[in-house]
Protein backbone atom coordinates (compact mmCIF):
# COMPACT_ATOMS: atom_id res chain seq x y z
CA UNK A 1 0.00 0.00 0.00
CA UNK A 2 1.23 3.12 -1.32
CA UNK A 3 0.64 5.13 2.45
CA UNK A 4 2.59 2.73 4.28
CA UNK A 5 5.58 3.42 1.81
CA UNK A 6 5.50 7.00 2.39
CA UNK A 7 4.75 6.94 6.41
CA UNK A 8 7.96 4.27 6.39
CA UNK A 9 9.62 6.59 4.07
CA UNK A 10 9.08 9.32 6.67
CA UNK A 11 10.40 7.77 9.57
CA UNK A 12 13.58 6.54 7.90
CA UNK A 13 14.30 10.30 6.88
CA UNK A 14 13.62 11.56 10.43
CA UNK A 15 15.83 9.02 11.60
CA UNK A 16 18.57 9.92 9.75
CA UNK A 17 18.22 13.63 9.72
CA UNK A 18 18.10 13.36 13.62
CA UNK A 19 21.65 11.72 13.15
CA UNK A 20 23.14 14.72 11.99
CA UNK A 21 20.64 17.79 13.62
CA UNK A 22 21.29 19.80 16.39
CA UNK A 23 18.24 17.55 18.52
CA UNK A 24 17.95 21.01 21.15
CA UNK A 25 16.33 22.71 18.12
CA UNK A 26 12.36 21.48 16.93
CA UNK A 27 12.22 19.79 13.77
CA UNK A 28 9.51 20.11 11.41
CA UNK A 29 9.52 17.44 8.67
CA UNK A 30 6.76 16.71 5.73
CA UNK A 31 7.51 13.48 4.78
CA UNK A 32 4.61 12.98 2.27
CA UNK A 33 5.43 16.03 0.33
CA UNK A 34 9.42 15.29 0.59
CA UNK A 35 8.58 12.18 -1.17
CA UNK A 36 6.21 13.67 -4.05
CA UNK A 37 9.62 15.97 -5.01
CA UNK A 38 12.18 13.19 -4.77
CA UNK A 39 9.51 11.08 -6.80
CA UNK A 40 9.66 14.17 -9.39
CA UNK A 41 13.58 14.55 -9.19
CA UNK A 42 13.83 9.83 -10.18
CA UNK A 43 11.66 10.74 -13.22
CA UNK A 44 14.60 13.13 -14.46
CA UNK A 45 17.12 10.49 -13.35
CA UNK A 46 18.53 7.92 -15.36
CA UNK A 47 20.29 4.41 -14.08
CA UNK A 48 22.26 3.89 -10.81
CA UNK A 49 21.14 7.50 -9.82
CA UNK A 50 17.21 6.86 -10.52
CA UNK A 51 17.96 3.20 -8.99
CA UNK A 52 19.40 4.69 -5.43
CA UNK A 53 16.31 6.72 -5.01
CA UNK A 54 13.84 4.52 -5.95
CA UNK A 55 15.38 1.99 -3.45
CA UNK A 56 15.10 5.11 -0.77
CA UNK A 57 11.52 5.49 -1.73
CA UNK A 58 10.79 1.75 -2.08
CA UNK A 59 9.11 2.63 -4.97
CA UNK A 60 9.76 3.06 -8.48
CA UNK A 61 8.08 5.51 -11.10
CA UNK A 62 8.80 3.86 -13.80
CA UNK A 63 5.26 4.46 -15.46
CA UNK A 64 6.12 8.36 -15.19
CA UNK A 65 10.42 8.33 -16.42
CA UNK A 66 8.84 6.80 -19.98
CA UNK A 67 5.96 8.26 -21.89
CA UNK A 68 5.16 5.40 -24.00
CA UNK A 69 5.23 3.07 -20.79
CA UNK A 70 1.98 1.33 -21.02
CA UNK A 71 1.62 2.35 -17.04
CA UNK A 72 2.02 5.40 -17.56
CA UNK A 73 -1.35 6.56 -17.29
CA UNK A 74 -2.79 4.52 -14.55
CA UNK A 75 0.63 6.01 -12.80
CA UNK A 76 0.10 9.58 -13.44
CA UNK A 77 -3.30 9.24 -11.80
CA UNK A 78 -2.18 7.27 -9.23
CA UNK A 79 0.14 10.15 -8.01
CA UNK A 80 -2.23 12.81 -9.41
CA UNK A 81 -4.76 11.23 -6.16
CA UNK A 82 -2.46 11.53 -3.49
CA UNK A 83 -0.84 14.53 -4.38
CA UNK A 84 -4.16 16.35 -4.53
CA UNK A 85 -4.94 14.70 -1.05
CA UNK A 86 -1.97 15.74 1.03
CA UNK A 87 -2.44 19.24 -0.86
CA UNK A 88 -6.41 19.29 0.64
CA UNK A 89 -5.32 18.75 3.93
CA UNK A 90 -1.25 20.80 4.48
CA UNK A 91 -0.67 23.84 2.33
CA UNK A 92 2.40 22.42 0.87
CA UNK A 93 4.28 24.15 -2.63
CA UNK A 94 7.58 23.11 -4.55
CA UNK A 95 9.39 24.66 -6.95
CA UNK A 96 12.09 24.03 -9.74
CA UNK A 97 14.39 26.46 -10.54
CA UNK A 98 16.91 26.13 -13.40
CA UNK A 99 19.90 27.72 -15.12
CA UNK A 100 19.43 26.61 -18.97
CA UNK A 101 16.22 25.08 -20.45
CA UNK A 102 14.84 21.07 -19.78
CA UNK A 103 12.19 19.22 -21.91
CA UNK A 104 8.81 20.08 -22.25
CA UNK A 105 7.48 16.73 -21.26
CA UNK A 106 9.53 16.91 -17.98
CA UNK A 107 8.10 20.22 -16.73
CA UNK A 108 5.00 18.84 -18.03
CA UNK A 109 4.42 15.94 -16.18
CA UNK A 110 6.01 17.25 -13.13
CA UNK A 111 3.08 20.29 -13.34
CA UNK A 112 0.38 17.56 -14.02
CA UNK A 113 0.79 15.23 -11.51
CA UNK A 114 3.45 16.74 -9.00
CA UNK A 115 2.07 20.22 -8.79
CA UNK A 116 6.00 21.56 -9.29
CA UNK A 117 6.77 24.80 -10.64
CA UNK A 118 9.50 25.23 -13.15
CA UNK A 119 11.41 28.84 -13.46
CA UNK A 120 14.17 29.35 -15.92
CA UNK A 121 16.24 31.99 -14.44
CA UNK A 122 19.82 33.36 -14.14
CA UNK A 123 21.34 32.41 -10.81
CA UNK A 124 24.07 35.13 -10.78
CA UNK A 125 21.31 38.37 -11.59
CA UNK A 126 17.91 36.95 -10.44
CA UNK A 127 18.74 34.40 -7.59
CA UNK A 128 16.99 36.46 -5.25
CA UNK A 129 13.74 36.06 -6.66
CA UNK A 130 14.53 31.70 -5.07
CA UNK A 131 14.07 34.04 -1.51
CA UNK A 132 11.02 35.72 -2.36
CA UNK A 133 9.53 32.43 -3.58
CA UNK A 134 10.64 30.84 -0.17
CA UNK A 135 9.08 34.14 1.68
CA UNK A 136 5.96 34.13 -0.66
CA UNK A 137 5.22 30.59 0.43
CA UNK A 138 5.51 30.70 3.96
CA UNK A 139 3.04 33.76 4.40
CA UNK A 140 6.37 36.21 4.79
CA UNK A 141 7.55 34.56 8.09
CA UNK A 142 10.95 32.51 6.72
CA UNK A 143 11.92 35.20 4.44
CA UNK A 144 15.28 35.37 6.65
CA UNK A 145 16.11 31.56 5.68
CA UNK A 146 18.43 32.54 2.81
CA UNK A 147 19.26 30.15 0.23
CA UNK A 148 22.34 30.25 -1.39
CA UNK A 149 24.56 32.16 -2.77
CA UNK A 150 25.26 30.26 -6.19
CA UNK A 151 28.07 29.34 -8.12
CA UNK A 152 27.99 30.06 -11.92
CA UNK A 153 26.91 26.84 -13.80
CA UNK A 154 29.19 26.53 -17.39
CA UNK A 155 27.14 27.01 -20.20
CA UNK A 156 27.21 22.96 -20.69
CA UNK A 157 25.58 22.51 -17.44
CA UNK A 158 21.91 22.59 -15.85
CA UNK A 159 21.89 23.97 -12.69
CA UNK A 160 19.41 22.94 -10.26
CA UNK A 161 17.43 24.25 -7.08
CA UNK A 162 14.38 22.16 -5.61
CA UNK A 163 12.40 23.50 -2.59
CA UNK A 164 9.32 22.31 -1.04
CA UNK A 165 7.72 24.84 1.55
CA UNK A 166 5.05 24.08 3.59
CA UNK A 167 2.48 26.06 6.01
CA UNK A 168 0.66 24.65 9.14
CA UNK A 169 -1.84 26.77 11.12
CA UNK A 170 -4.70 24.56 11.80
CA UNK A 171 -8.16 25.62 13.76
CA UNK A 172 -9.01 23.31 16.46
CA UNK A 173 -12.26 21.31 16.86
CA UNK A 174 -12.36 22.68 20.04
CA UNK A 175 -10.37 25.71 21.13
CA UNK A 176 -7.68 25.77 23.95
CA UNK A 177 -7.53 28.21 26.57
CA UNK A 178 -4.52 30.01 27.17
CA UNK A 179 -2.73 29.87 30.64
CA UNK A 180 -2.21 32.72 32.16
CA UNK A 181 0.75 32.29 33.88
CA UNK A 182 3.95 30.78 32.29
CA UNK A 183 4.53 27.15 33.25
CA UNK A 184 8.09 24.95 33.08
CA UNK A 185 8.75 22.83 30.47
CA UNK A 186 12.04 20.64 30.87
CA UNK A 187 13.92 20.33 27.90
CA UNK A 188 16.04 17.23 26.79
CA UNK A 189 19.56 18.50 28.80
CA UNK A 190 17.25 18.73 31.79
CA UNK A 191 16.98 22.88 31.81
CA UNK A 192 13.98 24.41 33.05
CA UNK A 193 12.35 26.40 30.68
CA UNK A 194 9.49 29.33 31.09
CA UNK A 195 6.98 28.85 28.21
CA UNK A 196 3.25 29.22 27.36
CA UNK A 197 0.87 26.52 27.70
CA UNK A 198 -2.91 25.89 26.94
CA UNK A 199 -5.00 23.44 28.29
CA UNK A 200 -8.27 22.02 27.60
CA UNK A 201 -10.43 19.23 29.19
CA UNK A 202 -13.04 16.91 26.91
CA UNK A 203 -13.23 13.80 25.62
CA UNK A 204 -10.22 12.34 23.39
CA UNK A 205 -8.89 8.94 21.87
CA UNK A 206 -6.34 8.31 24.44
CA UNK A 207 -3.63 5.31 24.74
CA UNK A 208 -1.01 4.52 27.39
CA UNK A 209 1.51 2.34 26.85
CA UNK A 210 3.29 0.70 29.82
CA UNK A 211 5.93 -1.23 28.28
CA UNK A 212 7.33 1.63 26.04
CA UNK A 213 6.65 4.07 28.56
CA UNK A 214 4.32 6.48 26.52
CA UNK A 215 1.24 8.34 26.66
CA UNK A 216 -0.67 9.00 23.20
CA UNK A 217 -3.64 11.13 22.35
CA UNK A 218 -5.34 12.16 19.50
CA UNK A 219 -7.00 15.55 19.62
CA UNK A 220 -8.84 16.71 16.54
CA UNK A 221 -8.68 19.57 14.12
CA UNK A 222 -11.99 21.42 12.79
CA UNK A 223 -10.80 19.86 9.48
CA UNK A 224 -12.32 16.30 9.13
CA UNK A 225 -10.30 13.53 9.75
CA UNK A 226 -7.26 15.32 10.76
CA UNK A 227 -5.91 14.70 14.18
CA UNK A 228 -2.53 16.08 16.40
CA UNK A 229 -1.42 12.62 17.24
CA UNK A 230 1.16 13.49 20.32
CA UNK A 231 3.26 10.92 21.79
CA UNK A 232 4.83 12.03 25.39
CA UNK A 233 7.26 9.36 26.47
CA UNK A 234 8.21 9.39 30.27
CA UNK A 235 10.61 11.37 31.59
CA UNK A 236 12.89 8.40 31.65
CA UNK A 237 12.59 7.84 27.99
CA UNK A 238 14.87 9.63 25.58
CA UNK A 239 12.91 11.18 22.81
CA UNK A 240 15.17 10.33 20.06
CA UNK A 241 15.43 6.93 21.14
CA UNK A 242 12.18 6.39 21.08
CA UNK A 243 11.37 8.08 17.82
CA UNK A 244 14.16 5.45 16.46
CA UNK A 245 12.21 2.84 17.77
CA UNK A 246 8.67 3.38 16.54
CA UNK A 247 6.58 2.36 14.57
CA UNK A 248 5.39 4.96 12.13
CA UNK A 249 2.34 2.21 10.53
CA UNK A 250 1.46 1.79 14.13
CA UNK A 251 -0.26 5.11 14.30
CA UNK A 252 -3.25 3.72 12.46
CA UNK A 253 -3.41 0.64 14.93
CA UNK A 254 -3.28 3.15 17.83
CA UNK A 255 -6.07 5.04 16.36
CA UNK A 256 -8.09 1.78 16.28
CA UNK A 257 -7.55 0.26 19.44
CA UNK A 258 -7.58 4.00 21.58
CA UNK A 259 -10.79 4.23 24.15
CA UNK A 260 -12.38 7.92 25.06
CA UNK A 261 -10.85 9.07 28.20
CA UNK A 262 -11.75 11.90 30.01
CA UNK A 263 -8.74 13.95 29.75
CA UNK A 264 -6.87 17.37 30.87
CA UNK A 265 -4.70 18.26 27.96
CA UNK A 266 -2.08 20.70 28.71
CA UNK A 267 0.40 21.48 25.21
CA UNK A 268 2.60 24.31 24.49
CA UNK A 269 2.16 27.43 21.91
CA UNK A 270 4.36 26.46 19.18
CA UNK A 271 5.19 28.37 15.86
CA UNK A 272 8.57 26.48 14.31
CA UNK A 273 10.22 27.98 11.37
CA UNK A 274 12.30 25.31 9.82
CA UNK A 275 14.81 24.78 6.78
CA UNK A 276 16.17 21.51 6.52
CA UNK A 277 19.17 20.37 4.17
CA UNK A 278 17.51 17.97 2.50
CA UNK A 279 20.81 17.67 0.09
CA UNK A 280 22.90 16.69 2.76
CA UNK A 281 20.57 13.99 4.35
CA UNK A 282 20.53 12.01 0.80
CA UNK A 283 24.35 12.15 0.54
CA UNK A 284 24.45 10.85 4.21
CA UNK A 285 22.20 8.12 2.24
CA UNK A 286 24.92 7.64 -0.43
CA UNK A 287 22.99 9.36 -2.83
CA UNK A 288 25.72 11.91 -4.25
CA UNK A 289 25.78 11.73 -7.74
CA UNK A 290 22.58 14.36 -8.28
CA UNK A 291 24.99 16.84 -6.65
CA UNK A 292 28.06 16.53 -9.10
CA UNK A 293 27.59 17.35 -12.51
CA UNK A 294 30.46 15.25 -13.88
CA UNK A 295 28.59 12.06 -12.17
CA UNK A 296 25.34 12.78 -12.33
CA UNK A 297 22.67 11.39 -15.32
CA UNK A 298 19.79 13.78 -15.74
CA UNK A 299 19.12 12.68 -19.29
CA UNK A 300 15.38 12.33 -18.04
CA UNK A 301 14.57 16.19 -18.45
CA UNK A 302 17.94 17.70 -20.87
CA UNK A 303 20.78 16.78 -22.90
CA UNK A 304 23.24 18.69 -21.18
CA UNK A 305 25.20 17.49 -17.81
CA UNK A 306 23.09 18.59 -14.73
CA UNK A 307 23.64 18.82 -11.11
CA UNK A 308 21.51 20.19 -7.89
CA UNK A 309 22.79 22.75 -6.16
CA UNK A 310 20.34 23.02 -3.41
CA UNK A 311 17.56 20.64 -1.97
CA UNK A 312 15.67 22.11 0.88
CA UNK A 313 12.77 21.80 2.52
CA UNK A 314 10.97 24.94 4.09
CA UNK A 315 8.44 25.15 7.15
CA UNK A 316 6.30 27.00 9.19
CA UNK A 317 4.15 25.29 11.80
CA UNK A 318 2.11 27.18 14.02
CA UNK A 319 0.05 25.95 16.79
CA UNK A 320 -2.18 27.84 18.79
CA UNK A 321 -5.47 28.50 20.96
CA UNK A 322 -7.86 28.42 17.58
CA UNK A 323 -10.62 27.19 16.90
CA UNK A 324 -13.88 27.81 15.32
CA UNK A 325 -15.37 31.35 16.30
CA UNK A 326 -18.98 30.27 16.23
CA UNK A 327 -17.97 26.66 18.80
CA UNK A 328 -20.46 26.34 21.39
CA UNK A 329 -19.63 24.09 24.20
CA UNK A 330 -23.05 23.08 24.84
CA UNK A 331 -23.93 22.03 21.24
CA UNK A 332 -20.90 20.30 20.72
CA UNK A 333 -21.27 18.11 23.70
CA UNK A 334 -19.33 14.59 23.21
CA UNK A 335 -20.58 11.53 25.26
CA UNK A 336 -20.35 11.37 28.49
CA UNK A 337 -17.62 9.40 30.21
CA UNK A 338 -17.97 8.29 33.76
CA UNK A 339 -14.36 8.04 34.73
CA UNK A 340 -11.50 9.41 36.34
CA UNK A 341 -9.92 12.32 34.48
CA UNK A 342 -6.64 11.95 32.80
CA UNK A 343 -3.77 14.40 32.73
CA UNK A 344 -1.73 14.60 29.57
CA UNK A 345 0.89 17.17 30.62
CA UNK A 346 2.95 17.73 27.92
CA UNK A 347 6.02 19.58 30.08
CA UNK A 348 8.99 17.62 28.08
CA UNK A 349 10.22 16.66 24.71
CA UNK A 350 7.47 15.28 22.72
CA UNK A 351 6.36 14.27 19.27
CA UNK A 352 3.50 15.89 17.27
CA UNK A 353 1.83 14.28 14.24
CA UNK A 354 -0.71 15.46 11.92
CA UNK A 355 -2.23 12.64 11.27
CA UNK A 356 -4.89 11.88 8.65
CA UNK A 357 -7.11 9.08 9.86
CA UNK A 358 -8.95 8.69 6.38
CA UNK A 359 -5.54 8.10 4.43
CA UNK A 360 -3.73 6.57 7.14
CA UNK A 361 -0.92 8.54 6.84
CA UNK A 362 1.18 10.67 8.79
CA UNK A 363 1.36 14.37 6.91
CA UNK A 364 3.87 15.97 9.19
CA UNK A 365 6.24 14.83 12.12
CA UNK A 366 7.37 18.11 14.74
CA UNK A 367 10.18 16.96 16.94
CA UNK A 368 9.26 19.60 20.10
CA UNK A 369 12.38 19.78 22.15
CA UNK A 370 11.91 23.50 23.42
CA UNK A 371 8.71 24.96 22.51
CA UNK A 372 10.53 29.06 22.61
CA UNK A 373 12.63 28.48 20.07
CA UNK A 374 11.86 29.48 16.17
Amino acid sequence: MIVELINKFSHKFLNKILLNFNVTDNIAFGGPSLYILLGAISVATRGRVQEQIYSLLNYGFYGLSDPKNPTHTDSAERWLYYRRSIEFLLESNSVLYHSTRITPYYTGITKRVFNIESNLIDFQTSGHLVNKWVERKTHGLCGDLLIGPWRTPSQFEVMMVFINAFIFHEDWARPFEKLPHPEIFVDDKGRKLSVTMMVQKGIYRYFEENINAFQFIFIPFAKKDLFAAIFLPRETVNLKSFIKDFNWNSVFRFFQYSQLHNVRVKIPKLKILSRLNIAETLQNFEIQAPFHAMISDFSGMTNQRGFIANLTQVSNFIVDESGPRDYNPNLNKGPEIKSNETIFDANRPFLFLVYSSYLRLILLTVVVTNPNAE
